[in-house]
Order: structure tokens, then C-alpha cells, then sequence
């Protein structure tokens, strides 16, 4: 908060002097939240839009209001409203949906268009790329360590969440406080829920093998979550609340490392490596005594050694729920070749080799399966002897059920970009196939982004590139996961190390549904406090439109890297007015909040850049004078964001369920004002700069000068009001006047006796 000055030296105790400074919809005694207010409803219009839920089939909606009908209107995101239905009650179930659209909500008043409710957003993560988890600023940078060995499964309603290692979060080179942690989607709030530290796990190993494995049970709704520890064991945690709160299941001791997780039906499965015993299988009910879970130690095929356990073995479970490992083992010839095979643990059977012996590899580094219906592919890395040379992460598919297997396909490179570790397959209900992978730091030539990702319609021809706008991530993430989502729209989880927030942490990126642009997209940009069209140089604006941000925040403290200077990008988010930056305090995906830049007028030229592009222009007109009150709801009322000199809010604490008191005759009101005059911008104000023009304010039909004007915060001005005595009990429309101009009259004063 800044100090707010009512007259030279009277100083409002409630403020203080912060980088992350008050500016509009701002926090008044630590309890009015950040809201967002398009103008005042009329009394009998719909409020208090709520999603009940959201799944991948329906979105239950419900809301307040007096009427005797409604209409419910609906959006895809990035597209116009349009009438689903007219209903009398005040609550409606939207089905059937397509799983993986997102939805923006409102309920308009049948008895008049302009009755409109608040609008909400329900659906999938944004399209485009995005930081799913940003990394935490320790010191003055993000942590190296967030995101270390991600993994990723998907959630009943074919949402994405993850786990992921926090190595070193102290940034003190001390891995033995390395945390395990996991982040879900919230579907019904259109947002990730918060991050949980399930457990400090100690100094795990990230280097060329998986340390975490996370898997979803929709029979129980149960989450399951494997990590080793600096035991050298594994641990399994288990969710039953959504990933809320974790419980700590079992753990496999004993030179134990690489686990490999799968559910179904509410049985989970899991393979590890075991050092000196190879392959270990174990498998139990989610709701069953630790103690009981079934432990197979894998077979060794005939003329080969122990399954390799210093490499990752990858557990998969078929649409039957039915569960396999693909795994590396040695030839017990001594003549160092290594052989890939697949082993269904509940049959009984002897592993099956998945390579011909024309095909025995060297070099293997990692093996990843998925299912399509029942039948295996699997992405492995190796050098394959009959393979081009420079080759070295393969394709290899079974088309029935892993019985015999078709010949490797070489997963193409980007131009001289070598194809390594890490990498992940997963395909479509139509068994088109992805791999996205990392590439050895020690080549180069390629034409596309990172990661690499190869796509194949037929697990034939393959093309590779990379998801649009990726070039300034890493060549070789620590961690990639893929999955399709509803409607085989890929999803693209890795860990990256950059320099900010906005490329530090777990990135998505999100294939967009068929035929939406993630390009952002301009539909209005408004005065912050009402819905007025135009705006003044310094103060704040609202902007609203589609794909505006991958993400939904305000600015903070570590986003002030530069003194006094406001950030003009916030997570890769940035807006220009006739090409100057306009400091940026909230992103959200339909709304961005934003300082107009100083010394411009006329009509002028506004852009966001967001998800690597930039919007089409939008044209907006800036003029010198056109103020607005800041303002809150209290209850069905709109009242001023305005505090007496003691500190305490105006309002009727029968109404604001705060603390607050109505005005009397005679007080001095401390109102706040957005676009009273042309201001500086980008900067913090660190002292109160006077303003010479006469403002009046008026109450009811009662006006008056203000006593003091001035600007007190980054486009913040403040007026010093004294009641009129003539004043009587009531309510009364206030409003203030500069330069000819008036701010809209929606905002009501209380006054008591």
C-alpha cells in the first residue's frame, strides 16, 4: 500500500509504503479482495453467478436473482455469447459440453437485455503454452530446482495434474531438503488449484532415470504417488480428496530406485528396480493392508542376465485394466548387448522380446509404453545396430496385444539436432502416436523449438518439429510428459530453467480445440472503475478478450526488478499503446489490468502480446479528464472505496458485513479517484503530487469543492471530502466533477445521523 495524504502531514495509518503498491480494485483494510467490476448491475439483475461443477460432460450453474425468467448465455472462449437456454429457476445444468471446450457463462434478466449477471469460466488448462507450475523466487531469481523429474496422468475428467521434485528449494546447493510435490486442475474454476508439498524426500537421484510416478484410479477417485528418498527406497503416497492431502502408504526398502506406476478399477501397480535382484512387481487393492500387496520379482528370459536396474522400466495398464512392463536386460554372453522386452506380470507368461536379434542395442538410455486399447507402443532409446548412425530414439509397436512386434521406426531428428533423453509417447483414441524428446546439447541445425515432438497419423511416417512458439526453451529439459486430452488435443508437460517466472518451473504447452487461435484477442478495453470507453494517460484500464494470458495473477514483489519502475510483462504478458509499454498489474485469460502510458492522447493503437503473439490492434481513445470512482459491494450496494481518517471503510456494516460506519455531517471522507487528470506512469509515486484544478464533489444534489486533490499512487488520486452539514439520513448517488467531466453516478454514499 503507498501513504495516502488527506492534508500535508496527515498520513492514513492503513497504508504503507510497498512495491506491491494499491493501485485499483485494491485490498482496503486487508479484506476487500480484487474483483472485477464491468459497472452496477440494476437491482432485480441476475448476481452471483456460480459453477456448482464441471465435468467433462456437464457444468452445473447457479445464481441469485428476483426475476421470473432468465436466459443463460454461453461462450467458447474466444467467441461471442449466445443464448443455450431460457429458464424460470435460478440454477441450470449445461449437457452434454465437448469435454475439452472451454466455456465462459452469464445470465441475462428475460425482462431486460441490460439486467446482466458477473460471468464465470469453466473448462480444460489454456491453449497454448503456459507455466503450469512457475517457479518460486528465491533471492532475486526462480528456483533451479522446480520441476526436476515431472510426471504426469490425467484425472476422470481427462485433466491434467502432476508431480514433480523441488531439488534444493533453498538455492544453498543442499539437496537433502528436496521436496515432492503435486498440482491438479481446477476444471470448475477454470484455474490450477494450488501447488501441495507432499513430503521432504531427501537428495534424490534426477539423472538419467524417473524418481516420481503418478497415477489416477477413476473406479476410487484416488490419486497414487511414487518417489524415491535418499534411503534408497520408494515411497507410496496416496490422495483420496482430489490431491489435497496425501498419506503415506508404504515403503519398498532396500536399494530400491525408478518406480513406474499405473491404477485401475481400484487396484494399482507398480514396478521398480531392485539393485542385485532386477525387476520387482507389486500390486494391491488402494484400499488394502500394505502388508498384503502381492510382490513378483520379474523372470529372467532365457540367455539373458537381471532386468538392467540402473535404467527406468515403464509400467502401463491396457483398457482392460490389465497391466505390462517394458524393460531393458542384458545378454548374459558377455558380449554387452541389451535387449528391450515386454512382460505382463498377471499371466504368467515368460517376457516377450520386443526387438529381433538383428536389433540388439548398446547405448540404451530410457524406455516409455502406452496402450492403445490392448495393444503396446513404446518409445526406447538406444543404438539400434541396424539403425542410421546418429539414431537414437526409436518407435516400436505390438498390433496384437504384445504377442509379436513390428520393426523399430527411427524417430526423425531436427536437422543435425540429436534426438536423447528424456521422452515420452502417448496416443490418440484413433492410435495416432506423439514423442516429444530432449536433444544432446552438442549438436545443433535444427529449424524448430524444444522440446522436439514427433507425430505420426499411421506409427508409420513420422515428421518432427516442435509446439509453436517454443524457441526459447531448453534444448534438454530434466523432465517431459505427454497425454491427449478430450478430443485427442495433445498436452506437453516439461521442466525448464530460464531467467524469469514466465520460463522457470513445469511448462504446458496445450494443443488448441480445433479451429481456436491462441493468438490474444482484443473484444474492449474500458476505464478500470466504470464502462466507459475512453481513458486517460496515467490511469488504469481494463482489458477484456480471449487467449490474453495463460495464466491469472497479479504482480508481486519479485516482478519489481528495477527500483521504482512498474513491470510492463507479467508471465510473458505485455500491452503496448502506440508502441510504448504500458505497466501491467493483473493477467488473467479474459482480462488484463493495465497503466496507460504517460503523454499520449488522441486516438492511439493498443496490443497484447501473450502465448508468443500479438494481437490485431485495437484502436482506443485517450483524453485528459474523465474520472471514476474506485468502489466496492457491500452486500447489493456500491459504495465508494473510501475511508475516514481513523481508517475504518465507509460503508453500512449492515450491509458491507464489515467493519465500516456510515458518513455524518460534517466528516472528512478520503475518496479515491482513477482518471481525474493526465498522470506520470511506470512509476511508483513515492510522495503525493498536488493537483491545481478545482475538483467538486457532489453528493445527492448537494456539491462542493474538494478540500485537497492530489495524486498519491500510481495512477491513485485521492480527494479530502467534508460532509456538508445540510446533509440528511439516507443514500445518496456521489459523484466528482473535473474540468467539465463527471464520473458515473452508480456509486452511493450512506449517510446516518
Amino acid at each position: 500500500m503507498f501513504v495516502n495524504k488527506v492534508t500535508p502531514g496527515f498520513v492514513i495509518s492503513s497504508f504503507r509504503p510497498v512495491k506491491t503498491a494499491r493501485v485499483f480494485r485494491f485490498r482496503l483494510l486487508q479484506w476487500l479482495m480484487f474483483a472485477v467490476f464491468a459497472g452496477l448491475a440494476l437491482a432485480q439483475a441476475p448476481s452471483g453467478l456460480t459453477v456448482v461443477s464441471a465435468t467433462n460432460v456437464k457444468v452445473q450453474l447457479t445464481w441469485n436473482g428476483t426475476g421470473t425468467s432468465y436466459i443463460v448465455q454461453r461462450a467458447a472462449v474466444g467467441g461471442a455469447f449466445g443464448a443455450i437456454a431460457t429458464v424460470s429457476a435460478t440454477s441450470f445444468t449445461d449437457t452434454p459440453i465437448d469435454p475439452y471446450g472451454d466455456y465462459t457463462y452469464q445470465i441475462v434478466s428475460a425482462a431486460s437485455s441490460s439486467q446482466v449477471s458477473n460471468q464465470v469460466t469453466v473448462g480444460a488448462p489454456p491453449s497454448g503454452i503456459s507455466v503450469a507450475a512457475p517457479a518460486p523466487i528465491i533471492g532475486s531469481t526462480p528456483s533451479p530446482g522446480y520441476g526436476f523429474n515431472t510426471t504426469l496422468a490425467l484425472d476422470g475428467n481427462g485433466d491434467p495434474a502432476f508431480g514433480f521434485l523441488w531439488a534444493d528449494p533453498n538455492n544453498k546447493q543442499d539437496y537433502t531438503q528436496t521436496q515432492l510435490m503435486f498440482r491438479s486442475w481446477n476444471r470448475a474454476q477454470a484455474k490450477w488449484n494450488p501447488v501441495v508439498s507432499i513430503a521432504v524426500v531427501g537428495d534424490v537421484s534426477t539423472g538419467g532415470h524417473a524418481s516420481t510416478s503418478l497415477a489416477y484410479d477413476s473406479a476410487t477417485n484416488t490419486w497414487a504417488l511414487a518417489c524415491e528418498d535418499s534411503t534408497d527406497s520408494v515411497r507410496l503416497y496416496t490422495s483420496k480428496d482430489g490431491g489435497v492431502t496425501w498419506g503415506l502408504k508404504r515403503t519398498f526398502s532396500g536399494y530400491v530406485s525408478s518406480p513406474s506406476l499405473g491404477a485401475a478399477g481400484g487396484i494399482f501397480y507398480m514396478v521398480f528396480n531392485v539393485g542385485g535382484q532386477g525387476l520387482t512387481y507389486v500390486t494391491g487393492a488402494k484400499g488394502a493392508d500394505p502388508s498384503t500387496y502381492q510382490t513378483v520379482i520379474a523372470p529372467v528370459p532365457a540367455g539373458m542376465s537381471i532386468a538392467r536396474t540402473d535404467i527406468s522400466p515403464s509400467l502401463a495398464v491396457d483398457s482392460a485394466g490389465n497391466p505390462a512392463v517394458a524393460y531393458y536386460a542384458n545378454d548374459s554372453s558377455g558380449t554387452g548387448n541389451t535387449m528391450l522386452f515386454y512382460w505382463r506380470p498377471t499371466t504368467g507368461a515368460a517376457p516377450v522380446k520386443v526387438l529381433t536379434t538383428d536389433d540388439t542395442v548398446a547405448s540404451t538410455s530410457y524406455v516409455r509404453m502406452v496402450f492403445h486399447n490392448l495393444n503396446p507402443r513404446i518409445a526406447f532409446g538406444a543404438e539400434v545396430k541396424t539403425a542410421p548412425s546418429g539414431a537414437h530414439v526409436f518407435f516400436v509397436r505390438s498390433d496384437n496385444g504384445g504377442t509379436t512386434w513390428q520393426s523399430p521406426a527411427v524417430i526423425p531428428q531436427d536437422g543435425e539436432s540429436g534426438a536423447d533423453y528424456p521422452f515420452d509417447i502417448a496416443t490418440t483414441s484413433q492410435d495416432a502416436a506423439a514423442i516429444a524428446y530432449g536433444v544432446n546439447g552438442s549438436v545443433g541445425g535444427g529449424a524448430c523449438g524444444n522440446p522436439k515432438l514427433a507425430r505420426s497419423s499411421n506409427l508409420v511416417n513420422w515428421t518432427v518439429c516442435s509446439a509453436p512458439n517454443t524457441n526459447s526453451f531448453n534444448l534438454y529439459p530434466d523432465s517431459i510428459q505427454l497425454a491427449f486430452g478430450g478430443n485427442d488435443k495433445l498436452l506437453l508437460f516439461w521442466f525448464n530453467v530460464g531467467s524469469s517466472q514466465a520460463d522457470t518451473g513445469v511448462m504446458l504447452y496445450r494443443e488448441p480445440p480445433d479451429n481456436q487461435s491462441t493468438v490474444p484477442v482484443m473484444a474492449n478495453l474500458l476505464d478500470a472503475e466504470s464502462s466507459r470507453a475512453t481513458v486517460v494517460a496515467g490511469s488504469w484500464a481494463a482489458i477484456y478478450g480471449s487467449n490474453l494470458s495463460g495464466t491469472t495473477r497479479i504482480w508481486n514483489t519479485q516482478d519489481f526488478n528495477s527500483g521504482s519502475a512498474l513491470p510492463t510483462a507479467l508471465s510473458g504478458v505485455s500491452v503496448s499503446f502506440n508502441g510504448l509499454p504500458a505497466p501491467v498489474y493483473f493477467i488473467s485469460p479474459t482480462q488484463l489490468d493495465v497503466q496507460v502510458p504517460a503523454n499520449i492522447s488522441g486516438s492511439v493503437s493498443v496490443a497484447v502480446t501473450a502465448n508468443g503473439s500479438t494481437s490485431a490492434v485495437f484502436k482506443t481513445t485517450v483524453v485528459t479528464n474523465a474520472p471514476s470512482l474506485f468502489y466496492y459491494a457491500g452486500g447489493t450496494k456500491i459504495y465508494p472505496a473510501a475511508v475516514f481518517p481513523d481508517g475504518i471503510l465507509v460503508g453500512d456494516p449492515t450491509q458491507t458485513g464489515v467493519s465500516s460506519r456510515k458518513a455524518k455531517p460534517g466528516d472528512t471522507l478520503i475518496l479515491f479517484v482513477n482518471g481525474l487528470a493526465s498522470s506520470p506512469s511506470g512509476n511508483i509515486i513515492s510522495s503525493p503530487i498536488a493537483y491545481s484544478s478545482p475538483v467538486t464533489v457532489t453528493i445527492g444534489t448537494t456539491s462542493f469543492t474538494a478540500a485537497y486533490a492530489g495524486l498519491v499512487a500510481a495512477g491513485e488520486f485521492q480527494l479530502n471530502a467534508v460532509i456538508p452539514t445540510s446533509l440528511t439520513p439516507g443514500e445518496y448517488p456521489i459523484t466528482v466533477t473535473v474540468q467539465g467531466q463527471t464520473s458515473p453516478n452508480n456509486v452511493m454514499l450512506p449517510v446516518g445521523p
